[in-house]
């Protein structure tokens, strides 16, 4: 098993899957909120996103776990919260 420190975002959002993971956790209300962005955006755009739980993998909750939420993209890049609708849109470029 890879160690928290070793993770990267490359690893979580191999090439050729979604654009954007959305890692987060229930009864996360900024998670929440950054879900209903990604929403938006991708009813607009050609944005692919999934959601992670965090709570699943003891990793991703130590890296995370203070951060949610926390959008991956397939590049390596990370943008924490707080983030907004013109963030995401100027990453999915």
């Amino acid at each position: 098993m890879t160690t928290a420190a070793a993770i990267t975002a490359t690893q979580l959002v191999p090439k050729g899957s979604s654009n954007v993971i959305l890692l987060g956790t229930q009864g996360c209300h900024l998670c929440d909120t950054a879900e209903g962005l990604l929403q938006r955006v991708s009813a607009a755009r050609s944005l692919h996103w999934e959601y992670r739980d965090i709570a699943l993998d003891d990793e991703l909750v130590n890296r995370y776990g203070e951060r949610i939420p926390v959008l991956l993209l397939s590049d390596g890049r990370e943008l924490s919260w707080p983030f907004s609708l013109l963030d995401i849109l100027t990453l999915a470029k």
